[in-house]
């Protein structure tokens, strides 16, 4: 998964501020990769709260409850409202 191993990547270098991920994409699963993402900082020694923070993008309302369980920390409906999407993402990076 080029996403995660991307992620892997910058841990050490050049963290990433926030990351913004759909549930539903061609040929790859968002909440695997969250999973996936939650898992390399555990590994990283990142304590669960302090890692990136991940805002999940769906169109399905009870898909979100299965992402926190993954350790998102927010989410974002479809079709996306800008003014709450900003607002949002203004919060979880303390802008």
């Amino acid at each position: 998964m080029e996403a995660v191993n991307a992620y892997n990547l910058s841990i050490k270098k050049n963290p990433y501020n926030l990351i913004l991920l759909d549930i539903e994409m061609p040929g790859i699963n968002g909440l695997e990769i969250l999973k996936k993402i939650r898992e390399s900082e555990k590994t990283a020694g990142i304590r669960l709260g302090e890692g990136v923070p991940i805002i999940i993008v769906t169109a399905y309302e009870k898909r979100f409850l299965e992402a926190f369980n993954y350790g998102c920390d927010d989410y974002v409906l479809k079709p996306i409202d800008p003014d709450i999407l900003v607002k949002k993402i203004e919060q979880k990076m303390r802008i």
